[in-house]
């Protein structure tokens, strides 16, 4: 499985948005993650992820 890169964050999460992943809007940093297929050039669409549940999918899929 792929990792979410998380080497750039944002200090706040968008009110507008839900993480995918926890389902909550938390303002906590978070990281941008692009979504497939909506690629222009470059520019892509991406959703929000909170860094910790970023952190936390990354950990559970490290195959470690």
């Amino acid at each position: 499985m792929s990792q979410i890169n998380t080497s750039r964050t944002f200090d706040h999460f968008p009110e507008a948005f839900a993480c995918p992943i926890c389902k909550s809007n938390k303002d906590v940093p978070c990281v941008f993650v692009a979504i497939p297929g909506t690629e222009d050039g470059n520019i892509v669409e991406a959703n929000p992820v909170h860094l910790k549940c970023a952190e936390l999918y990354n950990e559970m899929n490290s195959g470690d």
